[in-house]
């Protein structure tokens, strides 16, 4: 207290940004020299267009959807990747032909120059034929990226249309996994599942032409003891591994549901003293995951040896 009982005004350091002026950062505690290289970052940073994204809170489509509703805006891709394993495949399937012709005609006759002809003709298939798979690896895995793409902005605006009692009786954990690991999980189908399915059948398509080129009765038998058999197992193997992939994925999502719970509640974890219970209960949620993994091992186990016998 001073004379006539007023108190002197408090005295205050220098303001924020004088302070940093003085000590040489005027740019909001930035140095200069680092402000200048973000500046020639941002004037070199090429423009990235806004993706052109549709929304409405009601679906205004009609069409189920499946595999084909799904691939059909990219018929003309698929068709080119269709394209590019038939080509693979043919150039590969020739490989025995010219073996043949090398053996028949060129060995066994003692014709030097058919010989070299077909294992020329070989060679030049198999730089063919790679570089083929080359370009139909890139493609297919460009054309698969683009789809996860689409389905995952699918998914989020789905999601985004719920109300919010949809999201009180799901767990967070259980979303999070159907927007992350299930749609990874189907950069297989996209990639590689459909692409050995084109594979297989043109392989099969080519191979019996051959065959039959070759002698017709004997084509019949070899593919009508092979084919029954191989559809019989195939039948059986996609009822059993539809009802493992169900489950496997189900599993997966309960394991990250209840690690993520883990996760934001550790304060209450650790308020509780519950870390031996809630490492029970997670190893429970991956023993069950292992359990259904080993399923769909068993059934695959089963029908990839008899496919192949």
């Amino acid at each position: 207290m001073t004379m006539f009982g007023m108190t002197p005004p408090m005295r205050t350091g220098p303001s924020t940004a004088t302070a940093a002026s003085e000590a040489g950062l005027p740019y909001a505690e930035i140095p200069g020299d680092l402000a200048n290289r973000v500046k020639d970052v941002l004037a070199n940073e090429p423009n990235h267009p806004d993706p052109n994204v549709t929304f409405d809170h009601s679906s205004t489509t009609t069409k189920p959807f499946n595999l084909v509703s799904f691939l059909w805006p990219h018929r003309v891709k698929v068709a080119l990747a269709i394209v590019l394993v038939a080509l693979e495949t043919i150039a590969l399937q020739l490989g025995p032909v010219l073996t043949q012709i090398g053996i028949d005609d060129g060995i066994a006759t003692g014709n030097r120059r058919t010989l070299l002809s077909a294992a020329g003709a070989y060679l030049v298939l198999i730089i063919a034929a790679t570089a083929m798979g080359a370009v139909r690896v890139a493609f297919t895995g460009r054309l698969g990226e683009k789809l996860l793409e689409t389905l995952r902005i699918r998914v989020f605006t789905h999601l985004q249309r719920q109300q919010m009692d949809f999201y009180t009786s799901e767990r967070a954990g259980v979303l999070l996994t159907r927007m992350t690991s299930d749609i990874e999980a189907l950069s297989m189908l996209f990639q590689e599942g459909i692409v050995n399915l084109a594979v297989q059948a043109l392989t099969l398509a080519v191979i019996s032409i051959f065959l039959f080129r070759y002698d017709p009765l004997l084509a019949l038998v070899t593919l009508a003891a092979a084919i029954p058999a191989t559809l019989a197992s195939s039948i059986w193997f996609r009822k059993r591994s539809a009802a493992n992939y169900r489950n496997v994925r189900n599993r997966i999502s309960e394991l990250l549901a209840n690690l993520q719970e883990s996760l934001a509640g550790i304060r209450v974890i650790t308020a509780f003293h519950r870390q031996s219970a809630s490492v029970d209960t997670h190893r429970n949620f991956v023993n069950a995951h292992r359990d259904a993994n080993l399923d769909a091992s068993r059934a695959n186990a089963i029908y990839a040896p008899g496919s192949e016998a």
